[in-house]
């Protein structure tokens, strides 16, 4: 019996240390990524790499960056419950058309679903067709 306990601790201090720089590289893997994008050249001792960087359009990494702005926004805006675009447009700062909410829906149609959402009048009646929305998918 204590030959099996200590064969299985052997593998547990065995595994561990691998199965820590593991987790750690996945939870950073993002700032990883961004510092192994901005490396222009390694040296270690006989060893030298230097590195290319392709000149990207800087409309392009703005446009990604307001995107990713948009979807953070929607996000947060949407968690609680599906909202109406008219909503989204006065209780956010955003300020895109319709149109291109939907668009945006369709592009991250893993996040979001567009819907239609139903009002009500005065009187409590229904106003069908409802309003057009967005719901957060989860």
């Amino acid at each position: 019996m204590l030959f099996a306990e200590i064969d299985v601790l052997e593998l547990i201090a065995s595994v561990a240390w691998p199965t820590a720089v593991v987790i750690i590289v996945w939870i950073l893997r993002k700032p990883i990524a961004d510092l192994l994008r901005s490396l222009r050249s390694i040296k270690y001792r006989d060893f030298a790499a230097r590195f290319e960087i392709e000149e990207t359009d800087a409309t392009t990494d703005i446009q990604d960056t307001e995107t990713e702005n948009i979807v953070s926004i929607l996000q947060v805006a949407l968690l609680d419950s599906a909202h109406s675009y008219e909503w989204i447009k006065n209780n956010t700062p955003l300020t895109l058309s319709d149109k291109e909410l939907d668009d945006l829906a369709s592009k991250f149609s893993k996040l979001f679903r567009t819907t239609r959402i139903i009002h009500h009048d005065a009187a409590g009646q229904r106003i069908i067709p409802g309003k057009p929305g967005m719901k957060l998918l989860k």
